[in-house]
């Protein structure tokens, strides 16, 4: 379990004020350039909505950043939120204690 003390800030708000603001461009241009509706950009730029592997590679070649980026910033938010939604569930069982030998 890591100890993280606030969520990650989702990849969308990150796309939206590092990449997008910045070099002044629309969420209407930007759904258009990726093909992507306008309501699923929407949707991932406010949070609600994760970015997928196929849209990582578009956004990557898009702004010429790496697919990865954009699926390691989701990864954060979702190992964060699965954190969360199980902090109380602990295994029937740990085999945390038991070693392999060779």
């Amino acid at each position: 379990m890591r100890n993280i003390l606030r969520r990650p800030t989702n990849p969308g708000a990150i796309l939206r004020e590092l990449y997008l603001k910045p070099r002044g461009i629309k969420q209407a241009e930007f759904h258009a350039a990726i093909e992507l509706s306008a309501k699923q950009l929407s949707l991932i730029i406010n949070g609600h909505a994760p970015i997928t592997p196929e849209v990582a590679v578009k956004i990557g070649r898009a702004l010429g950043t790496s697919a990865e980026l954009w699926l390691n910033l989701q990864r954060g938010v979702d190992v964060y939120d699965a954190e969360e939604k199980l902090k109380r569930w602990k295994p029937s069982h740990s085999y945390a204690a038991f070693t392999l030998h060779a």
